[in-house]
């Protein structure tokens, strides 16, 4: 239940805070959102009864993840189109980066006990705080709406929509690394330690190579090197059909993780460059969003999957979703590409 709560309040923070990077500001969401959570970390330290875990269980999900959309807006106010697909990889780069430290670095606090959690990661939202305020330029928009933004937004913009809702079928996709593919592994006779094992080889392709393919890849049209991210993602997937050992799926992860270095910096570009300045915030909440409801659904779809068609027909349906989303993505392309930097909606 307590991670259930989480994923609400992940998926709402990405509402808010769009709304908030356009209306208060990049820097100044960022500053409140972290800062909040680092006061819900140190009180989740000494929280004692389950509604009291709750509630900052959902305080948690809310604000962690509420600095993204104003995070991705900052970049794009102040790095010019050309760049912005090395820009979001070298963010995507940076998170992946910190996810593979915290990994370690959590694993030992716990060990010491969960106070000791609370505290580090109540810290480090405090100091990214202090950097965010001292370091970073407010980009406001010049221009300010008082529209109700994320659910206006998606009722006027349907090639925006349809976007979207591609990308959220490619995050139910992905999000089975991380929900149905430790059980099938299992099944398969490969221990959990294993399965660690095999998804540290996602981490160090991500961390290798991706600050080199976010400087390489935007020199091309994006809707096309995004189809061709989703088509390995796909692909991978399809390759864990007929696994049945490590090596089988060390291979199928190296393969949809080559994707995976590509989607997110891309998708995170062409959302940018079709958003008006002051509607930024809420257009890259909207993608977050994507990404927020595909983690929440994918356990759900995944293991629903597994019980009624099993493991095989997972992966080739995982495929074949992919393979939509290719097509939908240069479907929909000529009307985004007509549609970048524009001026209103």
């Amino acid at each position: 239940m307590v991670l259930a709560v989480v994923g609400v309040g992940g998926m709402l923070s990405q509402f808010v805070g769009g709304y908030l990077a356009d209306t208060w500001g990049r820097r100044l969401t960022l500053v409140i959102s972290v800062s909040v959570a680092a006061m819900t970390f140190m009180g989740l330290a000494y929280a004692q009864h389950i509604w009291q875990i709750v509630a900052l269980a959902f305080m948690i999900g809310m604000t962690v993840d509420m600095y993204r959309p104003a995070s991705q807006a900052l970049v794009a106010d102040i790095i010019p189109p050309r760049s912005r697909v090395h820009a979001y990889g070298l963010l995507v780069w940076a998170v992946n980066l910190g996810f593979a430290v915290a990994m370690v670095i959590g694993g030992a606090l716990t060990d010491r006990g969960f106070i000791f959690l609370c505290f580090s990661n109540a810290a480090a939202c405090a100091f990214f705080a202090a950097v965010a305020w001292f370091a970073l330029p407010e980009t406001r928009p010049t221009r300010l709406t008082k529209s109700s933004g994320f659910l206006v937004v998606l009722a006027k913009d349907h090639i925006l929509t349809a976007f979207l809702v591609a990308i959220t079928a490619y995050s139910i996709v992905f999000m089975q690394a991380f929900s149905t593919l430790p059980i099938v592994m299992r099944a398969d006779g490969i221990s959990p330690g294993t399965y660690g094992l095999i998804m540290a080889v996602n981490g160090a392709i991500i961390i290798t190579l991706q600050p080199f393919a976010a400087r390489y890849l935007g020199g091309f049209e994006p809707h096309r090197v995004l189809a061709i991210g989703v088509s390995l993602v796909g692909a991978g997937y399809g390759l864990a059909a007929a696994a049945a050992s490590p090596q089988a799926y060390v291979t199928s992860v190296a393969v949809w993780s080559l994707g995976e270095i590509v989607v997110y910096a891309i998708a995170s570009a062409i959302i940018a460059d079709v958003s008006p300045p002051h509607f930024r915030g809420r257009y890259l909440g909207a993608y977050g969003f994507t990404w927020s409801a595909g983690t929440a659904l994918a356990p759900l779809i995944g293991t629903t999957a597994l019980r009624y068609v099993g493991a095989s027909w997972l992966w080739i349906g995982c495929a074949i979703t992919c393979a939509g989303v290719t097509v939908a993505i240069l479907m929909l392309a000529p009307a985004m590409r007509m549609r970048n930097n524009p001026s209103d909606v």
